[in-house]
């Protein structure tokens, strides 16, 4: 049986050691519960044990486990949202990480009701298995969407590349990120940082982190703590 609060802890610890090795805040860095794996109990635990932000990567399985979830939170999209399910995504999610695409942008404008939270994915390794923005691309696409009052754009979010070292994919999106807060953008969040590359990501910026198997499988806390 996995103990989803000693979970926490230890990845609390293992951010606090990656900031304070840059002179960061630890507390200036979100940890986003990713539940793709994690039933409804076990989501309940996570709550319990101080996590805020649930973070689900498909709307079927955010509309199921919200309904039996008791415990309030806050519910971030972060896996691709497709066209079809947009609706439905607005009534269950605060903020939508993964804006990829003009036309996902357009329609999102079009149907919410009210504003939304948005981050923008941008692909920083390149990889054609990914979603995102192209990185060359980023300024341009805020630009086409900055007029879009339905859409209040507050980060940017990426994943590192699979099997290779994360360390440029981060320090690229970090720039960016700094670019466009240069230029007047509210960048607040930096969603960069995952289970394997948390610490990596941090590192280079990263203000919020979406952890998944370091709080929830049992198997990862065996192979890193025991």
């Amino acid at each position: 049986m996995t103990d989803i609060r000693e979970n926490i802890e230890r990845v609390r610890q293992r951010i606090a050691r990656a900031a304070k090795s840059v002179g960061r805040d630890p507390d200036s860095i979100t940890i986003v519960a990713a539940t793709k794996s994690a039933n409804p109990e076990e989501i309940d635990d996570c709550i319990s044990a101080g996590i805020k932000i649930i973070g689900e990567n498909r709307v079927k399985d955010a509309e199921q486990k919200i309904q039996a979830v008791t415990r309030d939170a806050e519910w971030h999209m972060i896996g691709h949202l497709q066209t079809n399910k947009i609706n439905k995504a607005l009534k269950l999610f605060s903020t939508i990480q993964s804006v990829d695409n003009l036309h996902l942008a357009s329609a999102i404008q079009k149907r919410a009701e009210g504003v939304i939270d948005i981050l923008v994915e941008v692909n920083t390794s390149g990889e054609e298995t990914k979603f995102g923005i192209a990185p060359e691309q980023t300024m341009d696409f805020l630009k086409d969407i900055s007029s879009f009052d339905k859409l209040n754009i507050v980060g940017l979010m990426t994943m590192g590349p699979f099997g290779r070292d994360p360390t440029e994919s981060f320090r690229l999106l970090y720039h960016i990120f700094s670019s466009l807060r240069d230029s007047g953008f509210n960048m607040k969040y930096l969603s960069m940082g995952m289970t394997d590359d948390f610490e990596t990501a941090i590192l280079e910026g990263s203000n919020m982190v979406r952890i998944g198997r370091a709080i929830f499988s049992a198997k990862y806390e065996k192979i890193c703590y025991n």
